[in-house]
């Protein structure tokens, strides 16, 4: 993908080996460049040392990341020679770059809602996938996602955003799933709820 990321962020992994990177975020879903999540991975993850290219890495990011790619860069070689064969050191880099990269979608979500209506437009079934495939950082994909509700039929609302909304005695949250929301509104119960 040659086009200029939609979004993109540093991210530092500190400890043995030291990382700084970069996330890239995509415009786009490009299915052939980013697969599906049940598809084989594209190594979206880069290690520098030094500047000099070291290795790429396939699965380091969920599947469901699968579309951010991630450059790093560490001055310390041969701890990095070192450190990168033990599956511990790995699983950290992974954690904490997960981490950053559902922190800083959050971030988008909240203060640049117009950046993020795009990611969310292009990106939505990864995160519904993440919601299944990532039991310990489900509820922070929950957050990520957007709905069409009755209250804001021309703009998506978050489930937070929805609880808030809900009038105080309202225990139940109610939904239809559709291909359209003109499909759902046509549907005879929705009809006489709303």
């Amino acid at each position: 993908d040659f086009e200029l990321p939609l979004h993109y962020c540093t991210v530092s992994v500190r400890g043995a080996p030291s990382l700084e990177g970069i996330l890239y975020f995509p415009h786009h879903d490009n299915l052939e460049a980013y697969h599906w999540p049940w598809c084989e991975h594209e190594k979206n993850v880069m290690l520098y040392s030094s500047r000099h290219f070291v290795a790429e890495f396939a699965n380091l990011l969920p599947k469901y990341l699968g579309f951010v790619k991630v450059i790093f860069n560490t001055e310390d070689e041969q701890t990095v020679e070192n450190n990168l064969q033990q599956h511990s050191t790995m699983q950290r880099i992974a954690d904490i770059t997960t981490e950053k990269v559902l922190m800083e979608l959050q971030r988008v979500a909240r203060d640049l809602p117009h950046v993020y209506a795009k990611f969310h437009g292009a990106f939505a079934p990864y995160l519904k996938m993440g919601v299944h495939q990532d039991e310990d950082n489900r509820a922070d994909i929950v957050r990520l996602l957007r709905f069409y509700s009755s209250a804001k039929k021309n703009e998506m609302t978050s489930l937070d955003e929805y609880v808030s909304r809900m009038k105080q005695d309202q225990k139940d949250l109610f939904y239809f799933v559709g291909k359209t929301v003109s499909e759902i509104e046509q549907h005879g119960v929705v009809q006489k709820i709303l």
